[in-house]
């Protein structure tokens, strides 16, 4: 399944992301991950966001822990 070129996707379910404006979702963290230290923590979809909010310790993808989190549209250099 390839995509168009400069078409994002969600950082933990890999559909495409919306350009729309408050769509998109970024990890704000309180204890950065040692394993991926590039990770742009994000962005999440409304589904997966949701869904990561609820764990009792929210993790970004790179085991980032999650302290609150940043709406905005997708930014064009965040990790796919």
């Amino acid at each position: 399944n390839v995509l168009a070129k400069g078409v994002q996707t969600c950082a933990n379910c890999a559909n495409p992301m919306s350009k729309e404006p408050g769509e998109a979702a970024y990890a704000q963290l309180v204890c950065r991950s040692v394993f991926q230290p590039d990770c742009k923590h994000g962005p999440f979809c409304p589904k997966c966001r949701e869904r990561v909010a609820q764990k009792v310790l929210s993790c970004c993808v790179c085991r980032g822990l999650i302290e609150s989190w940043r709406q905005g549209p997708v930014e064009e250099n965040a990790a796919s």
